[in-house]
C-alpha cells in the first residue's frame, strides 16, 4: 500500500490550480527557503497526521494570492487529495490493508491499477469570530474525474482514517520533547501490546503495594502525612474525601508500564544516563532508531501473530501505512551521519507498508539518493506560488547513466540556486566571482552557482535547469584551432540548444531578407569543417549570447585573461618566467620557440597558429609558462591580486562583462 501521489489546492504556497506531487516509496524534495517543501509535508500531515497539532485545518492554512487582501475575503476554500494504490495486488503475498479499503477502490480505465482516492475539502468563512470558521470533511472520491460534485464523495470513518500514520518530524524541532512523545506513544502501545506473564503481574503488583505501605510507615512520612490531614479536616467535611495518604508508586501493572523511560550506560556497574543528557544530535539519532524500532517490532508482531508470539499483533493494531515525514534529517549532525541514516530509512522504506518522505537543505544527502526520487520545489515570486517538478532522467540506461554521473550528482547545490552560471573549468571559479564582485554582483547573497563543467557536458546540464526551470547562463572556450573547438564548438553549442527546445530555424537561419534560408541538415552537419579563419564566426558567438550562451574568444578564459592584463600575469610567473629568444637577434630559435609554444597550447603537433597573429602566438609562450606548467587557480589568484581595485571591470574581454550583466539582469 503506498500513497502515489498528492494533489493540493490552496494549501499555503500551493495556488488555485491544483498541484499535482508523484511519489515513490522515498521520496525526496528539495529548494530554497520558504518554496514549499514544509507545505506539502504538512499538506499530507492535515490528511493522515497521528496528533490533533497535526490534523486540522487552520485559516493560516489557506492560500491567499499576493494581489487580495484579506480584510477584503469572506470566504476561502482548499483541497488535498492523495492517491493510494496497491502494488501489493501484483504479488502472491496476501494484501492486509485490501479488506478495509476494498469498497472505496476503483479503476481510471479498463484492467487499469485498483486505487483509492481520498480527499480533505476545507471551507473558511469569515464571521463575528476573530479567527472566522473553518469547516472540513474527509471523503472518498468515487469518480475518475477531476470534477467532483457532492455526490461522488463517501465519507472516510474515523477507524479507516486511523489505518495510515503519518509521522511528522518538522526541521524546527525540540529533540527532547519529541523524544518523551515517542517513548509515552509509540512504545507505550508495543509495550502494552507484549504477552505479559501472570507472575510478572502479581509479583509487580505485591511489590509495589508493599513499597507504598514501608513508605508510609517511614516516621517522617507519618509526620507530614498527619499534619496535612489535620488542616485538610478544618477545611472541609466530605467524607468521602477525609484522608489523604501518599503512594509513590501506582499499585496496577498499567500504570507502571507507562513511567516505564530508557537509559543510558556504558556497561555494568557504570552510572545510567537518562535521555535528557543526550546532545541534541544524539537525541535526533535515538529518536530516529525509537521509531525504527517500533516500526520493524510491529512488522515482527504481524508476521508472527501465533499464540506463542511475545506480542499480541490483534491489540497491537499495526497501520495498514506507516509515512516518516522528516524535515531536514541532517538537523543537529555530523555529516558523516547522512549515510547512516539514509540507510536506515531506505530500509523502511523498502516494507509494502512504509514510505518516506525528506526535505532536505544539504547538497550531502542529495548525492546519496536516487535522483529519480527528487522532487524540486520552486517558488514563483510574482504569484508567490509553488512549482513542483520531477528530475526526466534519459530513456537509455547507458545516457541515464551518464546523466547521473555528470550532471544530477555532480554538482547539487545547483538545486537550491536562484540562478547557475555553468562554465569551464576551476579557471572561471576565480575569476567570475572576482568579476562579479566588481561589478556589485554578489554571488553567495543573490545564491548564484558557479558549476564548472567542460564543454563536452553541457547539453547534460542544459537538460537538467531546463527542467527544473532554473535560470542559467554559460560561459564555454572556443577553442579555435584545438580538436573539437572553434566551428566544431559552434556546431555543438547550436546542436544541443535544438536538443533542449530551441527553435531549429530561428538557429540556423542565415542571410537577411530575400536571401535568407535555413541551413539544411547536410548543411549543418558541414559547419564542422568551415574555415577557422571565415568572418563570420564573431557574428555566430555574438548569436549564441542571445541564448545565455557565451564564448571565450579566440581560446579560452585563460588566454582572454593574459591578453587583456599581460603586465598582472607575467608578474605571477614563477622563477624568472619563460626563457624566450631575442626576435630580431636570434630569428631562427624565436620561431622555433613560437611554434613549439603553439603545440603545447593547441594541443597538437599539427598545429601552426595560422588563425593566430604574431603577438597572440608570443603570449603562447606566457601561455605554456603560466597555466601549463602549473596550477591554472594559483596563476589568477596570483595575478588577479596585482589589478587595482576597479581596473579589473574596466580591462576585462568584452564577452565577459556582457555575461556578468545578463547575470545582474536576470537577478532583477
Amino acid at each position: 500500500m503506498r500513497i502515489t501521489s498528492l494533489t493540493i489546492s490552496n494549501f499555503r504556497c500551493f495556488g488555485e490550480v491544483p498541484t499535482r506531487i508523484d511519489l515513490d516509496a522515498m521520496t525526496t524534495f528539495v529548494g530554497g527557503n520558504a518554496c514549499g517543501k514544509t507545505a506539502a509535508l504538512g499538506a499530507l500531515a492535515r490528511l493522515f497526521g497521528v496528533t490533533p497539532g497535526d490534523r486540522g485545518i487552520r485559516r493560516s492554512d489557506f492560500h491567499l494570492p499576493p494581489d487580495k487582501d484579506p480584510n477584503t475575503v469572506s470566504e476561502m476554500t482548499l483541497s488535498i487529495e492523495a492517491r493510494i494504490d496497491f502494488p501489493e495486488l501484483d504479488g502472491d503475498t496476501p494484501a492486509d490493508s485490501v479488506p478495509t479499503f476494498f469498497r472505496q477502490m476503483k479503476v481510471d480505465v479498463p484492467k487499469g491499477p485498483l486505487h483509492c482516492r481520498v480527499r480533505l475539502d476545507a471551507k473558511w468563512t469569515r464571521t463575528t469570530l476573530p479567527e472566522g470558521e473553518v469547516e472540513e470533511t474527509l471523503s472518498w472520491v468515487n469518480t475518475a474525474s477531476d470534477d467532483v460534485a457532492e455526490e461522488d464523495k463517501t465519507k472516510v470513518t474515523g477507524d479507516q482514517r486511523s489505518r495510515i500514520h503519518v509521522l511528522y518530524v518538522p526541521a524546527t524541532r525540540d529533540p527532547l520533547r519529541q523524544l518523551r512523545q515517542a517513548a509515552g506513544t509509540l512504545l507505550h502501545r508495543l509495550l502494552s501490546a507484549i504477552r505479559w506473564s501472570d507472575e510478572l503481574r502479581e509479583q509487580v503488583e505485591t511489590a509495589s503495594r508493599e513499597s507504598n505501605a514501608a513508605f508510609r510507615e517511614e516516621a517522617g512520612v507519618a509526620v507530614i502525612e498527619k499534619m496535612i490531614n489535620k488542616n485538610w479536616a478544618a477545611l472541609h467535611d466530605f467524607a468521602i474525601l477525609r484522608n489523604v495518604h501518599f503512594r509513590p508508586i501506582k499499585p496496577q501493572f498499567e500504570d507502571l508500564l507507562r513511567q516505564v523511560e530508557m537509559v543510558f550506560s556504558p556497561g555494568e556497574g557504570d552510572a545510567e544516563q537518562p535521555a535528557d543528557r543526550l546532545s541534541d544530535g544524539l537525541r535526533s539519532l535515538f529518536y530516529l532508531t525509537l521509531i525504527t524500532a517500533v516500526f520493524h517490532t510491529e512488522d515482527q508482531a504481524v508476521s508472527d501473530s501465533g499464540d506463542d508470539s511475545p506480542l499480541r499483533g490483534a491489540e497491537l493494531d499495526v497501520p495498514s501505512l506507516t509515512v516518516l515525514a522528516i524535515e531536514e534529517p541532517e538537523n543537529h549532525l555530523a555529516p558523516h551521519y547522512l549515510g547512516r541514516i539514509l540507510a536506515l530509512l531506505e530500509d523502511i522504506a523498502g516494507s509494502p507498508r512504509a514510505q518516506v518522505l525528506l526535505t532536505s537543505h544539504s547538497s550531502a544527502i542529495l548525492k546519496r539518493i536516487d535522483p529519480g526520487s527528487v522532487r524540486h520545489l520552486r517558488l514563483d515570486l510574482k504569484t508567490h506560488q509553488t512549482i513542483v517538478k520531477a528530475i526526466k532522467l534519459p530513456a537509455t540506461t547507458h545516457a541515464a547513466h551518464k546523466y547521473v554521473r555528470e550532471a544530477v550528482r555532480a554538482y547539487p547545490e545547483l538545486y537550491f540556486a536562484r540562478l547557475v552560471v555553468l562554465c569551464e573549468g576551476a579557471s572561471e571559479e576565480i575569476v567570475l566571482p572576482r568579476l562579479c564582485e566588481e561589478a556589485d554582483v554578489r554571488v553567495d547573497p543573490s545564491f548564484v552557482s558557479i558549476v564548472p563543467l567542460g564543454g563536452r557536458h553541457v547539453n547534460h546540464f542544459w537538460k537538467l535547469l531546463n527542467d527544473l526551470s532554473i535560470p542559467h547562463v554559460t560561459l564555454i572556450d572556443l577553442d579555435l584551432e584545438r580538436e573539437f573547438g572553434g566551428w566544431s564548438r559552434v556546431h555543438y553549442l547550436i546542436k544541443q540548444l535544438i536538443a533542449v527546445g530551441k527553435p531549429r530555424d530561428t538557429l540556423l537561419a542565415i542571410g537577411e531578407g530575400a536571401t535568407a534560408s535555413v541551413l539544411t541538415d547536410d548543411e549543418f552537419e558541414e559547419m564542422k569543417g568551415w574555415r577557422p579563419d571565415d568572418p563570420s564566426l564573431d557574428g555566430w558567438l555574438n548569436f549564441l549570447e542571445g541564448y545565455d550562451v557565451f564564448v571565450s574568444h579566440p581560446l579560452d578564459l585563460d588566454f582572454a585573461m593574459l591578453r587583456h592584463f599581460p603586465a598582472a600575469y607575467k608578474k605571477a610567473k614563477s622563477g624568472t618566467g619563460p626563457r624566450i629568444p631575442n626576435r630580431k637577434t636570434h630569428p631562427k630559435r624565436y620561431s622555433a620557440r613560437v611554434k613549439a609554444a603553439c603545440k603545447a597550447v593547441l594541443k597538437s603537433t599539427k598545429a601552426t597558429g595560422a588563425t593566430f597573429d604574431d603577438d597572440e602566438k608570443h603570449a603562447f609562450i606566457w601561455y605554456q609558462h603560466l597555466f601549463l606548467g602549473r596550477g591554472k587557480p594559483s596563476t589568477h589568484i596570483l595575478a588577479l591580486n596585482q589589478i587595482p581595485k576597479g581596473e579589473l571591470w574596466k580591462q576585462a574581454p568584452d564577452r565577459l562583462k556582457r555575461l556578468v550583466t545578463r547575470v545582474r539582469k536576470l537577478l532583477k
